[in-house]
């Protein structure tokens, strides 16, 4: 089309025919099939995550600390559901990024990146928060037992989506729509531009960079080597003191904090294999050079990331089914439950409907009208004696078959 070609002018240096191919394919595949399938998996697990966290069953087995750290776990579950949903429309972008009309799609395109880094951010710094809590509640439980409750965490929760939006504030004036006139037809487009000045956009994008991914990260490496290092030492001198009883138990019983614990564990790994190299690459190259997004090399990077960020938001119902007992007898407790109540339910119902037909059989056996006026007058008489007293040796059948005779 004649206005792609004026449009990506300015990009025609530094592309080459190779390069746009690879793109094309890495998009078709990561973004028409991967991105779709990735969303709706994660977002039907965070939403029995979120079922099962708030099961009353689950949480009255937890103290004050564990409330206070599943009440993390409950926000990344609904951060990450959000990022879920924001990011599935994406599937539905046109590739040449031309658009026919200013409906949906333009101002979707227009307003999704500042409203997914919305929620990364979110999920990044619940993540760094419930890292931190564990931390303490592991490595200084009595300096802890003051600071950490489920009040705190809740303040904790909502000051750092606060801080989110206001932090991605400037991304919303990031894009704006232009429109182009071509061959009697009217195209619309998103055009890139500094917010307030380039110098502004350069130091923005480094404030993310250091506030969004390295600061988290580092929080999340800390803590993490801490939490692994107490947790070998605390089994270490279970082992070597021998506390448990042989003969009672075969080994020693797992610790609530330890479940939950391992969990962040795992979250943390996982976050800092799909987002923070992804995160922190995207980052230094714009940092470097911004015309650089005209490069279809780079855009094949930010496909490939983006996807990998998308796991990291849709994997943690897997996390949990396998690390945490609880959480799995939970879900096969509330799964089973609704099994057993459809079944009663199905169970009561066909035994009604049955004793309401053995009910009627016995009482209203009533011939009609039209068909006793056929009668000769002594059978007539005894199917009414069989009618009242149920005397008459001889079915209405019968009666009925003889009279006709």
């Amino acid at each position: 089309m004649l206005c792609e070609v004026q449009l990506n002018s300015s990009c025609a240096a530094n592309n080459m025919s190779r390069e746009q191919q690879l793109f094309r394919d890495i998009y078709h595949i990561f973004y028409r099939f991967g991105l779709p399938i990735v969303c709706i998996f994660g977002f039907l697990g965070n939403i029995i995550n979120l079922v099962i966290l708030n099961q009353k069953r689950l949480q009255r087995s937890l103290t004050n600390k564990e409330l206070a750290a599943n009440a993390y776990l409950v926000a990344l579950a609904f951060s990450d559901m959000a990022f879920c949903i924001c990011a599935f429309p994406s599937m539905f972008l046109p590739e040449e990024q031309f658009y026919s009309d200013k409906g949906f799609l333009i101002h979707y395109a227009q307003y999704c990146a500042a409203i997914i880094n919305i929620f990364i951010l979110t999920s990044t710094w619940i993540t760094a928060a419930f890292a931190i809590e564990r931390y303490l509640a592991i490595c200084h439980p009595l300096t802890s037992r003051n600071i950490l409750s489920l009040r705190s965490s809740q303040y904790v929760i909502i000051i750092v989506f606060l801080g989110s939006v206001v932090f991605n504030i400037p991304v919303f004036w990031r894009y704006s729509i232009n429109e182009v006139v071509c061959e009697n037809r009217t195209a619309y487009f998103l055009e890139q531009h500094s917010v307030i000045s380039f110098t502004f956009e350069h130091t923005y994008r480094a404030i993310w960079a250091t506030c969004g991914n390295f600061v988290p990260s580092v929080i999340l490496i800390f803590a993490n080597v801490c939490l692994v290092v107490k947790i070998r030492g605390s089994y270490a001198l279970r082992k070597k003191f021998n506390r448990y009883d042989t003969n009672r138990c075969s080994s020693p019983p797992a610790e609530p904090n330890n479940k939950i614990t391992m969990i962040l564990i795992s979250i943390v790994v996982m976050f800092l294999i799909l987002v923070a190299p992804s995160e922190i690459i995207k980052q230094c190259i714009l940092l470097v050079d911004d015309v650089i997004t005209c490069n279809y090399t780079y855009m094949s990077i930010e496909v490939v990331t983006n996807f990998m960020q998308s796991l990291n938001f849709s994997l943690n119902f897997i996390l949990y089914c396998i690390i945490n007992k609880s959480y799995r007898n939970t879900m096969r407790h509330m799964f089973c439950c609704y099994h057993e109540d459809r079944h009663r339910l199905s169970y009561r119902s066909s035994y009604r409907s049955t004793s309401n037909e053995d009910i009627a059989r016995e009482e209203t056996t009533v011939v009609p009208q039209n068909e006793t006026e056929c009668l000769k007058p002594e059978r007539k008489e005894a199917l009414l004696n069989y009618c009242t007293h149920k005397t008459c040796p001889e079915t209405v059948t019968d009666i009925h078959d003889n009279s006709l005779s």
